[in-house]
């Protein structure tokens, strides 16, 4: 039984990760490439790589929990994006005309609502 098409070869998976790791590189080491580093020096360098990617080489280089984890994280800032731009637009306003009395970040928290202002909570 010369089967070929067995299970755990890896052949094919080490084919596609060389690939993904030679595209890496070429996207990195153009000589006209927009991705070299940064004004911002090395602590924001990572961003633009890592949005610009593909998905397919996140799952070909990191495998499927990666790939599902990075997903559900992209989806976890999403839904934090919508939420905050709502709390600005609704809620700081709410709080900040509270008549509480506070100052600083509390001017803008629950804290500044008057207990008896039922209509606010």
């Amino acid at each position: 039984d010369d089967d070929n098409t067995s299970v755990g070869t890896g052949s094919h998976d080490e084919e596609r990760q060389r690939a993904c790791l030679e595209e890496i590189q070429q996207f990195y080491n153009e000589p006209n490439s927009s991705h070299k580093k940064t004004s911002w020096g090395s602590l924001f360098e990572w961003v633009y790589p890592i949005y610009s990617a593909q998905w397919s080489t996140f799952r070909d280089l990191a495998g499927l929990d990666a790939y599902f984890f990075l997903r559900y994280i992209r989806m976890c800032f999403k839904i934090t994006a919508v939420s905050t731009v709502w709390a600005t637009i609704i809620l700081c306003p709410v709080y900040a005309t509270g008549g509480g009395g506070q100052t600083g970040f509390y001017h803008f928290s629950m804290a500044n609502i008057l207990q008896d202002d039922k209509g606010r909570v």
